[in-house]
């Protein structure tokens, strides 16, 4: 947990816990940001503060390393070149103006990578600082206490919430759900991440603390258990803004500081965005429903295919996680393929079918699945053993090697795209060589053949690749590739 607060990396974090960090709506700890980029800044500073050039050049070389050392994720990049913009600012004795030094990063980093604009992490960091900038000035005006520690507590709630209030509809877009108590879980946990944040720098850079980390580590402790307890309270599901989102904003700036409209002319804007927000919340998005297949979930070795509202499930179910998943992806009509029927547990099945509704479809090469497929149909469950699968919108196939079914194929209205199992290296080079090509794979180990060998393919994997070129969202022809698991990438 410390090592992702630091660099944002969440790869050594178990999945049971990052999940908790997410449900309870706080998981934007382990996202390098501008709270971290500012007190690298701090840091620096307390040793070359009264020269303000070295200050300058030496703060940085070091936040430009800091940035390199987190793989310059979209949105520390974000932060980097706003601190360079306010740093000038201030080295050259102009008064920084917050607005001009967001919009300036966002042009400059969509001059190099202009498909940031899609990236979920990008959307969700320019969000938090907009919605800090626009609330907590609002919420600081109105309430002056004297005493300095309630002071810092009304300054830590005004974060909190300008931080919920911008990243919220990225929040519905991409999972569909808020945390009700995520509000309370920030005021209280954000800082104490921030002092732990802090003193791990420190220790750090000054050795001879190494002492401390046992204390860190059981303040880091607490904050995972409390992490635990918030997690009780149950999320909020609530409808995607679509486009208005930008009239949400707007709504935000009417109400900040910022806007210099009289009374009369700010109250009709802000009742105009807020029927907008409303309207827009309520409206389906603008995608015609027979266009669009989206792959819009991975949990490990599953995930799931949604067309015109039937969700076509792809799992292994060999573990509880397949379980779990693969519950957490179903609706009324649902159609479950065992990819791997060597590995497939029935008595999992048997749990699923418990909870919901749903046909079972299992991919295999042989003609009979002895004792398993007798035990399902004394269960009343609908299952049957399958080499390929066609209905009016899909087309659902195998491709094997000696009876191993190496990856499944789904095609949707002339675009394809293929899952692929864990593979040996002969088995590897018998798939790129003999099937067909596919626009886009997804595999759960790193599977950079794919991508050397169709460059034009869009490629999904759950270790990170070597590809500069990292999505979080590509649209491609007929369908839209969508990502919400943490440890899962496009590559094109």
């Amino acid at each position: 947990v410390a090592y992702a607060m630091v660099v944002g990396d969440t790869d050594y974090i178990d999945d049971t816990t990052l999940e908790a960090f997410r449900k309870v709506g706080i998981a934007h700890v382990f996202a390098v940001s501008g709270l971290h980029v500012g007190f690298v800044v701090m840091l620096v500073n307390a040793f070359v503060k009264k020269r303000k050039k070295l200050a300058l050049a030496v703060t940085m070389a070091v936040v430009f390393l800091y940035a390199y050392i987190c793989n310059f994720a979209p949105s520390i990049v974000r932060a980097m070149v706003m601190t360079f913009l306010l740093l000038f600012a201030k080295t050259l004795g102009r008064e920084p103006d917050f607005l001009s030094a967001v919009a300036t990063a966002v042009v400059a980093i969509f001059l190099i990578k202009p498909l940031y604009l899609f990236d979920a992490g990008f959307q969700m960091s320019v969000g938090a600082v907009l919605g800090i900038d626009f609330v907590t000035r609002v919420i600081e005006r109105g309430i002056k206490p004297k005493n300095g520690v309630v002071k810092k507590l009304v300054s830590s709630f005004a974060v909190s919430i300008g931080a919920t209030l911008g990243t919220l509809p990225f929040m519905l877009q991409y999972f569909g759900k808020v945390s009700i108590i995520g509000l309370v879980a920030n005021v209280v946990i954000i800082p104490v991440v921030s002092l732990v944040f802090m003193a791990i720098l420190i220790c750090l850079v000054l050795p001879v603390l190494f002492w401390a980390f046992p204390v860190i580590g059981k303040v880091i402790a607490f904050v995972t258990e409390a992490t635990f307890l918030f997690e009780i309270v149950p999320n909020l599901a609530m409808a995607s803004f679509n486009f208005g989102v930008i009239a949400y904003f707007i709504l935000l700036y009417l109400l900040s500081g910022h806007c210099r409209f009289g009374l009369f002319s700010k109250s009709v804007f802000a009742v105009m965005m807020v029927l907008l927000v409303c309207v827009m919340t309520l409206l389906p998005g603008f995608e015609t429903k027979d266009t669009k297949v989206s792959f819009f979930d991975s949990t490990g070795d599953t995930f799931c295919v949604r067309v015109d509202g039937q969700n076509y499930i792809f799992s292994q179910l060999e573990y509880n996680d397949d379980l779990n998943a693969v519950l957490s992806l179903c609706n009324d009509k649902t159609t479950l393929f065992v990819t791997d029927f060597e590995q497939f547990n029935s008595q999992l099945a048997i749990t699923l079918s418990q909870h919901t509704n749903l046909k079972i479809r299992v991919l295999s090469f042989v003609d009979y699945f002895d004792e398993d497929y007798v035990l399902l149909n004394k269960n009343n469950i609908d299952v049957k053993v399958i080499k390929n699968y066609n209905d009016e919108k899909v087309e659902i196939s195998s491709f094997e090697y000696l009876g191993k079914n190496l990856a499944t194929v789904v095609n949707f209205k002339g675009c394809s795209f293929a899952y692929v199992g864990k593979l040996t290296d002969f088995q590897k080079g018998y798939l790129l060589q003999n099937m067909q090509p596919c626009d886009s794979y997804f595999s759960t180990n790193a599977f950079n053949e794919i991508k050397w060998q169709y460059p034009d393919s869009i490629v999904a994997t759950k270790n990170y690749t070597d590809n500069n070129d990292i999505y979080t969202v590509y649209r491609c022809g007929n369908f839209t590739i969508s990502l919400r698991g943490d440890k899962m990438v496009f590559a094109k």
